[in-house]
């Protein structure tokens, strides 16, 4: 499929080094070498120094250095993009799985802001009782949105309960590297189950997340709110 870089070495790497990065952005010069433009042209003028991140920590991993001209011509250069949220600078990904998605707007926005938006609209929770977790449907689990990656840190206010992988093109629940179903009945069966676990364990609601966008492959989880947030508002349940 693809490899993941280390991830807890990369954050733990921006975490020292943040103040560098920002030196760098400050002074132009970086591990005692002058900034060039990425582009590797030398048309000169201004040169502009950014710091760019990722969806895995707060801190910086790294300067983007263009010429004023060719950001004000060519904008955010490949690979990278521009959350319309945060107004973060964000590397768009580093395996097959992108680090961005789009909000009602139509706007460009990192899945860190996607995901506080989603899990705090309560249209996209299910409420755990017999009648709402009988009428989820594989419309219902089509309509989970793409806010998680791959070894993405989960918000505090919700945690993972259980979640199946589902192959990209039927539906149907993986069951090796090489099979999966050809329909998505039993996805629909085994996320249903894993509702009633869900409301088992004392949770009143669960949300559907996509948390994995592989080649061939999708993973949805379900997720409930964390210990502090367990309890529903009498508002939220009407």
């Amino acid at each position: 499929m693809w490899s993941l870089p280390d991830i807890q070495r990369l954050n733990s790497e921006a975490y020292f080094n943040r103040r560098k990065l920002e030196r760098g952005v400050q002074t132009g010069i970086l591990n005692h070498q002058q900034l060039r433009c990425e582009s590797g042209k030398n048309c000169g003028g201004v040169l502009r120094h950014e710091l760019w991140f990722d969806i895995f920590s707060s801190n910086p991993k790294g300067v983007l250095t263009q010429y004023e001209h060719h950001f004000e011509i060519y904008g955010v250069p490949d690979g990278f993009f521009r959350c319309e949220e945060c107004d973060r600078l964000l590397v768009e990904n580093y395996t097959w799985e992108r680090y961005s998605t789009t909000n009602e707007k139509s706007e460009q926005i990192c899945l860190r802001c996607a995901a506080e938006q989603y899990i705090v609209d309560n249209d996209n929770w299910i409420r755990l009782t017999d009648e709402d977790i009988a009428v989820v449907t594989f419309e219902v689990i089509r309509q989970a949105r793409h806010v998680l990656a791959v070894e993405m840190t989960v918000p505090a206010e919700i945690r993972f309960f259980d979640g199946v992988t589902l192959d990209s093109a039927t539906g149907g629940l993986v069951r090796s590297f090489t099979t999966a179903d050809a329909t998505p009945d039993s996805s629909v069966a085994m996320l249903r189950e894993i509702l009633h676990r869900a409301k088992e364990s004392d949770n009143e609601r669960a949300i559907l997340i996509v948390d994995g966008l592989y080649q061939f492959a999708v993973s949805i989880g379900v997720y409930v709110p964390s210990t502090n947030h367990a309890k529903l508002d009498e508002k939220e349940l009407q």
